[in-house]
């Protein structure tokens, strides 16, 4: 498959800031969201949980979602500076943090 040097490098960029988007949601969900939800009453957070879910998956999973489709495409379409044994690393790292978040929302059930 044939790209030129600049729409590589493009494509490298888009990624590049999804990922960091994708860090910095992970960062306010994990260290903002989780923890203030002891102050949720018991009645309330289920619909609390509801609310936040759908909130989540259209702010964090879509977009990591593209994050992780764009990195496969950079093992192919990657600029010439960069290896391929890096994006290939990328890869399995963001295949590691969808099977560990799969893995632990598994037993939960409402």
């Amino acid at each position: 498959m044939h790209t030129s040097a600049r729409s590589s490098v493009l494509l490298f960029t888009i990624t590049f800031a999804l990922v960091f988007y994708g860090t910095g949601a992970a960062f306010v969900e994990g260290f903002v969201n989780y923890p203030t939800w002891p102050l949720v009453g018991a009645v309330e957070f289920l619909e609390f949980h509801r609310a936040v879910g759908v909130l989540i998956v259209r702010y964090m999973v879509v977009p990591m979602l593209v994050t992780t489709a764009l990195t496969i495409l950079l093992i192919w379409l990657r600029p010439a500076p960069i290896p391929r044994w890096a994006v290939g690393l990328s890869v399995l790292l963001q295949l590691a943090t969808w099977v560990s978040t799969a893995v632990v929302r598994l037993p939960v059930q409402f």
